[in-house]
């Protein structure tokens, strides 16, 4: 059994909220805009201090009211988040004031939705689901994220200036911190390999091509950049693709098919992280099952409720999922609750 409940005071169309589960595994459940998203954002804002829907966090805040407090208890833990319209923001843990990186270093909540496969997702989308998934086991890589985003962006610049001498000095940077990126990258995808291999996936390869091999490519493409008034090269250019029998992945599966089995590689893949690392994970998993079957669902969920005990999952549906769960069922009034084990 898990302890875990979650409570919630102003939180978009909550006044007051809360429920408790004994799983693992919880089970939201509800019809379209009866707030299943938004426990996952309550979930996600406690530890991120941002919302993964809007950059306003004061849209958080049910309207007519001035404050919002959510408090997740996770067995002896107690994590509690503060907002209000006037600019304070605090965090705690057992009552004491603790910083997000800290707190995150016990606990990191993972958001997904149902969309989400790296498997059938363009090559935008892969790079997201892999710079997620580095994420969790480098620290700092958000950070180097967030820093190699700022020097493209004044690259993009420098290029349409055509200022030759600070792109020269802003690409020694670039190829900094893209070195990390790429080889974080490589790692998280020589990852996933492992796992599809030890599953009994031997036909399936994962395989990552960066757009940057060594610095003296930079230096090629500058002049072909500013003729061109564009980037050529970097982190938004590197490919991974999923092969199956040597073919794409996405022209050999079925759209079901594909939903499956990233959930099983990604859920192996979370399970590995945990152990590794003794780390929790929160895995926040919105309309995670729009393409399964109840069959392919319950399979997927009867694997992981043996899993590391620091691994806790919720997901969202519409539907009822027929397992053993934590089961959460929100009308649209919020006031409906039923929770069932």
């Amino acid at each position: 059994m898990y302890n875990c409940s979650i409570s919630l005071e102003n939180f978009r169309s909550f006044e007051v909220f809360s429920a408790d589960f004994s799983d693992r595994v919880v089970i939201i459940h509800g019809e379209n805009g009866s707030g299943k998203t938004s426990l996952l954002e309550a979930i996600f804002y406690v530890f991120y201090g941002v919302s993964f829907r809007d950059r306003d966090i004061s849209s958080l805040i049910k309207n007519g009211t001035y404050y919002s407090k959510i408090t997740l208890t996770i067995d002896d833990k107690e994590i509690s988040a503060y907002l209000d319209r006037f600019g304070n923001r605090s965090v705690a843990l057992n009552g004491e004031s603790i910083a997000r990186n800290t707190l995150r270093k016990s606990f990191i909540p993972i958001y997904s939705i149902g969309r989400d496969n790296l498997i059938d997702g363009s090559q935008s989308d892969r790079r997201r689901i892999i710079n997620k998934l580095a994420s969790l086991s480098i620290e700092g890589f958000r950070s180097v994220l967030s820093a190699y985003e700022r020097i493209a962006k004044n690259k993009k610049e420098a290029i349409i200036r055509k200022d030759i001498a600070t792109l020269t000095a802003i690409n020694q940077k670039f190829y900094e911190l893209y070195s990390i990126i790429s080889r974080t990258r490589s790692e998280v995808v020589d990852r996933l390999s492992s796992i599809a291999e030890r599953l009994g996936y031997e036909d399936m390869q994962f395989i990552y091509k960066p757009s940057i091999i060594e610095y003296s490519m930079l230096e090629e493409a500058l002049h072909r950049e500013i003729e061109e008034e564009k980037m050529t090269m970097g982190a938004s250019f590197d490919v991974i693709d999923v092969r199956l029998k040597g073919i794409d992945a996405r022209k050999f599966l079925s759209h079901g098919e594909k939903h499956y089995l990233w959930y099983v590689l990604l859920f192996e893949f979370i399970k590995d992280f945990s152990r590794r690392y003794d780390r929790g994970v929160l895995m926040l998993m919105d309309e995670a099952f729009s393409v399964l079957d109840d069959a392919k669902t319950k399979e997927l969920l009867d694997a992981i409720m043996y899993g590391p005990e620091k691994v806790v999952y919720f997901f969202t549906t519409q539907r009822r999922i027929p397992v053993t769960a934590s089961y959460l069922y929100l009308g649209r009034a919020y006031g409906r609750i039923r929770a069932d084990s």
